[in-house]
């Protein structure tokens, strides 16, 4: 099995027994594994579970259905409208929750190269004073 199938699967499990998913609980019930896999496994299993919620229907049982009245027909039909309305809603939370984490990555990033640039600024100006030190 793939690490990112792996985790993918403990993800599942861990959520399926009420545990909030975090790096930190992740690597507790794994026992190892780096940022870099851990973060990418919640990012996918996150955007998953939203296409899994935003992609849900509702239907109605059989047994309510064969009740036959207008009265549950009309109650039915408002819940079903409500539901719609609150997977929108749903959907565009994530899709605007995943655009905000991916500018975050980006800006962190950003953040990372310039902090590899200055310690290379640093190293070679450590190598030119040793030089000149010579």
């Amino acid at each position: 099995m793939a690490v990112q199938d792996e985790l993918l699967a403990l993800c599942t499990e861990l959520h399926a027994s009420g545990i909030k998913l975090s790096y930190d609980t992740i690597l507790k019930a794994r026992g190892r594994g780096s940022r870099r896999d851990i973060a990418a496994a919640l990012r996918e299993w996150h955007r998953r579970r939203a296409r899994e919620i935003a992609s849900a229907s509702l239907a109605m049982p059989d047994h309510i259905s064969a009740m036959g009245s207008d009265v549950v027909t009309g109650l039915w039909s408002a819940m079903e409208g409500e539901f719609a309305e609150l997977r929108k809603e749903v959907t565009l939370e994530a899709n605007l929750l995943e655009a905000h984490a991916q500018e975050e990555i980006e800006h962190l990033h950003r953040i990372i190269g310039e902090q590899h640039e200055e310690i290379q600024r640093l190293r070679n100006e450590v190598d030119r004073l040793a030089e000149t030190q010579s």
